[in-house]
């Protein structure tokens, strides 16, 4: 027996041979090169050659926690790392230490896919040459098997102002992104992916910027978009992506916090991604997309039908009228803004068709529950 790495004294030092030091690492698997991974205490991954050169790997920089000594990281076919890391959740990570989540956050022993799957306590796990994983769930007393699917980078609500287009440009943004997580049958190359985008109050377009070569894009400038080719490609025309929302739309006051009416909800970009050997089960996603209001005057903010009234015979009065109006600068009442008058005001130029006796009450209700009704004179 000699020793093939290690100086014997706790640390994290990267070298060669006695150089090099480890905390506490308990479990060990091979990567697809002939190396060792050694998961240790100090929430690192680190790879041994057999010549015993020692270096850490950036693996899941982004997982929210990482505690690797506790279980295996196991690399796959595709070149990606399994990690059942901050138990009992299992995340991939790829080589330059994105990560996203496989299964549930919620400890449990329920079959599934991708996040729908619950774990208790796994520990070690093994990729055999199909892409299949194998993974001991202690908690549970059991030996699971799956496959890595498709997944989706979610960046989380993103805000932007009224009329003003989000672009997904920066580098928190860019966090937007989706895997196939699987290769070809030869073995050569990941999958190409499908990646579907939408929204319901606004378009979405990649800022006239050149589709690339090996990738297809269809209803750019509508509310639905489809990327389809090389994920990498994908991936990074994706930091030309942004949302510009429809014209007049707000869904939030100038802070970013909720209307006063409480009516409108913030617009979801939902997401879905698809492959070759994955097309019945997409891997959905969604985030919310605030829309800030330019100022904090008063507004309709539910569209009014665009309709003409006739009077019908034997029809004594028209159907009234009620729009329900917001105010976008209180969650409580109508506030006057130092302004001088009523903040709302109707007017009829033609009183034959509507009193103006009727305009003076048109307006009721109160706080932030404000109508306004009106109806036409009988036939």
């Amino acid at each position: 027996m000699t020793v093939l790495a290690g100086s014997g004294t706790t640390g994290s030092a990267d070298g060669t041979g006695l150089s090099a030091s480890f905390s506490y690492a308990r479990y060990l698997a091979w990567d697809n090169n002939g190396n060792i991974l050694a998961a240790e205490a100090n929430s690192k991954v680190r790879q041994v050659t057999l010549a015993g050169v020692v270096t850490t790997l950036p693996l899941f920089a982004n997982a929210p926690s990482l505690s690797p000594h506790q279980n295996t990281i196991v690399q796959t076919r595709e070149g990606n790392y399994i990690g059942m890391v901050a138990a009992p959740t299992v995340r991939v990570s790829t080589p330059d230490g994105l990560s996203v989540a496989v299964s549930s956050s919620t400890s449990g022993l329920v079959d599934g896919f991708n996040k729908s799957a619950q774990f208790n306590s796994q520990r070690g796990a093994v990729v055999t040459p199909d892409g299949k994983i194998y993974i001991t769930d202690v908690g549970n007393g059991s030996i699971r098997t799956g496959t890595v699917y498709p997944s989706l980078r979610n960046p989380g609500t993103q805000a932007t102002n009224e009329g003003t287009r989000l672009a997904f440009s920066s580098t928190s943004l860019q966090q937007l992104g989706a895997f196939s997580n699987a290769l070809n049958t030869a073995g050569t190359a990941m999958l190409p992916i499908t990646l579907k985008l939408s929204v319901q109050f606004g378009t979405l377009n990649f800022n006239n910027v050149a589709v690339p070569a090996g990738v297809t894009v269809t209803g750019v400038g509508t509310s639905e978009v489809t990327l389809t080719g090389d994920e990498t490609a994908v991936n990074t025309y994706l930091a030309n992506f942004g949302y510009t929302p429809n014209a007049g739309y707000i869904n939030a006051n100038m802070s970013g916090g909720a209307l006063a009416s409480g009516a409108i909800a913030p617009d979801v970009l939902s997401m879905s991604v698809t492959t070759a050997n994955n097309t019945n089960n997409p891997v959905t996603g969604s985030l919310n997309l605030l829309v800030k209001a330019a100022d904090n005057k008063p507004r309709i903010v539910s569209p009014l039908p665009d309709r003409m009234y006739y009077a019908e015979p034997g029809v004594a009065t028209e159907t009234a009228i009620t729009l329900t109006l917001a105010d976008a600068d209180t969650a409580t009442s109508f506030v006057n803004n130092a302004t001088s008058g009523p903040r709302i005001v109707a007017t009829s130029d033609n009183p034959n068709l509507i009193l103006p006796a009727d305009m003076v009450t048109a307006i009721g209700g109160i706080n932030n529950a404000r109508t306004f009704t009106v109806k036409h004179q009988p036939n």
